[in-house]
């Protein structure tokens, strides 16, 4: 990938983030999910330094996902803004996979969740993604 292939470093990052929010659901994560999380900081790191140093433009981001733009803030670091969107990717996959029932105990729900996120693993292919 060239330096400046900004569309597939946001689409690549926000994919792997996005298998590795549903990874870390599961009671033992695979270790794909931490292959996933490590790929997907690089990439997201890349981006945003971009993105700082204004080399971002309609153009050459116009394929990334609209999902990072809502999972970005700006702060006082790199860090700061990786830690925000990795937050609303694990957000966002807890959210999708967490069920309420009506009259359920918390192990339950928590057991229902970690099949819905194994399916969700399963389903994104996301042991296919890893660089």
């Amino acid at each position: 990938m060239a330096e400046g292939d900004y569309n597939s470093m946001g689409r690549l990052g926000y994919v792997y983030w996005d298998c590795a929010s549903y990874g870390f659901l599961l009671k033992e994560a695979p270790p794909s999910a931490t292959k996933l999380f490590e790929a997907g900081y690089e990439k997201l790191s890349h981006f945003l330094d971009a993105k700082n140093d204004g080399h971002l433009t309609n153009e050459n981001t116009n394929r990334v996902p609209i999902g990072l733009s809502f999972y970005y803030v700006s702060g006082p670091s790199r860090d700061f803004s990786l830690g925000y969107m990795w937050s609303k990717f694990a957000e966002a996959a807890y959210e999708k996979t967490w069920v309420e029932l009506e009259k359920p105990d918390f192990d339950s729900q928590q057991e229902l969740q970690e099949a819905n996120a194994a399916s969700e693993f399963r389903d994104k292919n996301c042991e296919l993604l890893i660089p």
